[in-house]
């Protein structure tokens, strides 16, 4: 239950944000960009959490974190939600889209730090 709340509520912040930074455009195009942004943000969060875990699980090295639990996931869910919202016709795609992946990129280097921290993969050397 508790992952369906907390994707509930990133769904309505981010669906509010698109509104906010689409308002320029009109209220229809302000509506879309926010009914767009809440689904997108209910269904990454539900999605993303867990592949992101599992990628940063399986990678054995610090360097393989950070490449498969924060730049290979960041760069899709970036180009995901842009094309997504570039499609919908969402006026401010770069305004509505930036704020919620830096967040997302965020949180991904959080949990790799808090491994870091608490000596999650470092690769023991076996030696010859």
């Amino acid at each position: 239950m508790r992952p369906l709340l907390l994707a509930l509520f990133f769904g309505i912040f981010w669906g509010s944000w698109g509104y906010i930074a689409n308002m320029a455009a009109g209220h229809l195009s302000a509506l879309r960009a926010a009914g767009t942004q809440f689904g997108l943000s209910v269904v990454v969060t539900l999605i993303f959490a867990t592949a992101v875990e599992q990628l940063y699980l399986r990678s054995e090295t610090v360097p393989r974190k950070l490449v498969f639990a924060l730049l290979l996931p960041i760069g899709v869910l970036f180009m995901l939600v842009s094309s997504i919202h570039y499609f919908q016709g969402t006026p401010n795609v770069l305004l509505t889209v930036v704020p919620s992946v830096s967040v997302a990129a965020a949180i991904c280097l959080g949990r790799i730090l808090l491994g870091i921290y608490r000596g999650e993969g470092a690769v023991e050397d076996s030696g010859p």
